[in-house]
Parts: C-alpha cells; structure tokens; sequence
C-alpha cells in the first residue's frame, strides 16, 4: 500500500471549530474513497508563512 500525507493550509479568518470541522470533512471524503488514515495532526495555530498566500502572511497548518 502507498502512503500519501496531506498538508493543507486553512483561512486565518476561520475559528477552531471550523478548522475541525474541515479537517473532519477531509478525513471523511478519505474514508468514502476507502482511504486508511494512519495518523492526523490537529490543526495549528496560526503560523507566519515563508512568503505570503492571498497578501495573507500567515495561516493555519494541518497534515493528514
């Protein structure tokens, strides 16, 4: 079996519970297309970024 990790980068904008909310989202749609999750962060707080994404400089990280 191949491993895959998934990293994504949240909206600053968003609060925890919606941040969980999206990575559980995620973690569903892996399990519909009969993905295994062996391990998954919970969602950082908010991190300044190497360069900006939208004029944003920083963001919230996850891996899953």
């Amino acid at each position: 079996m191949k491993l895959y990790e998934l990293a994504y980068i949240a909206n600053p904008n968003l609060s925890s519970e919606e941040i969980n909310s999206l990575q559980e989202e995620l973690i569903n749609i892996i399990s519909k297309i009969e993905g295994v999750l062996a391990n998954h962060l919970s969602p950082s707080k908010k991190r300044a970024l190497a360069y900006p994404v939208k004029k944003r400089p920083d963001r919230s990280l996850s891996l899953v």
